[in-house]
């Protein structure tokens, strides 16, 4: 009887492995920013497979890296709409600036 090699720990990627790769995604974001999308569904998504190792709390940094930096690249750019509005809103008119549509 033949006994075939069905290991499936040889297929399966070490939860380090995943870790580094989520790092090298976040990482990858300050270029391309929807990779750090990518890493952040990778966590939730490989989350059961680190439980009760230490990569574990990687991923939990990981994931609330990702809420953090959401939360702040929002109120950055609120601030940022808020103040250009500000800064148009309160610019006087010059007097000459209609001067420089009129026809000869």
């Amino acid at each position: 009887m033949e006994q075939k090699n069905t290991n499936q720990n040889e297929s399966k990627i070490s939860p380090t492995k995943y870790a580094n790769i989520v790092y090298g995604l976040q990482a990858t974001s300050f270029l391309i920013p929807f990779t750090f999308l990518i890493a952040v569904i990778i966590n939730y998504v490989k989350q059961n497979d680190v439980r009760n190792t230490f990569v574990e709390s990687h991923f939990r940094w990981q994931i609330r890296t990702f809420g953090g930096s959401l939360v702040w690249c929002l109120f950055g750019y609120a601030t940022l709409i808020i103040g250009i509005f500000f800064w148009v809103g309160n610019q006087k008119p010059s007097s000459d600036f209609m001067n420089h549509f009129k026809y000869p």
